[in-house]
């Protein structure tokens, strides 16, 4: 697992569920949640390679869906499912897909960067991350979507936070993980697209003629990857510079593009 919100998710009927996850223990570490049936029962870093959770106890055998969560974001840390135990007499059981599908890319605002943190706090920490209070995982549960995120705090379309051209959003929207490895976009194609991208590129001082290029950009790479996808753009959580600039590369777009 390593975009934020990756998640595995199994169904059985049983007494008891433990899984083990292993993680790169990097100095941010990895923030996982479990939730059984909808209900958090585990919330916790992960501080060590290898680390075994009891997930799930009765007395009497109980119907269970479980999800295994990141709840931080890819660029730090990952997780892996190592295995998953369970004491049932039917076996564990994959969940089936969701109707719907929506696919996120953004940056901090996806990510639920510091939602946890009070509001003096500037220093990031994996542990005051919680990408299930951020607006992408709020808005697939409205709609009981599957959600796939690709999100890094810092972000943007033409350059990143700190004025720097360092793996801008329409670069890391091409990998499939931390590696960098191309991501074959045909192995999961949503029904919608959201992009929340723009905010970041304020500490460039990008002028607005290069955002509206590079958002016209972006767009027709997502279009090309996701030909009968919605797309749909976020923008102004934060930040207002840019409106005029992206809503001027939307309707550009929709000229030619009213999806």
């Amino acid at each position: 697992l390593s975009n934020t919100y990756s998640s595995v998710e199994f169904a059985f009927v049983g007494t008891l569920a433990e899984v083990t996850l292993t993680s790169d223990c990097k100095d941010s570490k990895a923030r996982v949640g479990i939730f059984v049936n909808g209900q958090r029962t585990v919330d916790t870093m992960l501080t060590d390679k290898t680390t075994t959770l009891k997930v799930f106890e009765s007395d009497v055998p109980e119907k269970c869906i479980v999800s295994i969560v990141k709840l931080s974001e890819q660029s730090h840390s990952y997780v892996g499912v190592k295995n998953i135990h369970a004491v049932t007499e039917y076996g564990i059981i994959p969940t089936p897909e969701r109707e719907r599908k929506i696919e996120f890319i953004g940056d901090s605002i996806t990510c639920g960067y510091g939602v946890l943190a009070e509001q003096s706090v500037t220093v990031y920490n994996t542990y005051e991350q919680d990408s299930t209070k951020a607006y992408a995982y709020l808005t697939a549960s409205a709609f009981d979507a599957e959600m796939r995120s690709e999100c890094i705090s810092g972000q943007g379309i033409i350059c990143n936070c700190d004025g720097k051209v360092d793996y801008e959003i329409p670069k890391f929207f091409m990998h499939s993980s931390r590696t960098k490895e191309k991501h074959d976009h045909s192995t999961w194609v949503p029904d919608v697209v959201v992009i929340n991208a723009g905010t970041n590129d304020v500490g460039g001082g990008i002028a607005d003629g290069i955002i509206t290029e590079g958002a016209i950009n972006f767009i027709l790479s997502v279009r090309n990857q996701y030909p009968s996808a919605k797309i749909v753009w976020f923008y102004g959580m934060m930040m207002y510079g840019y409106v005029d600039a992206i809503k001027k590369a939307v309707e550009t777009v929709n000229l030619t593009d009213k999806d």
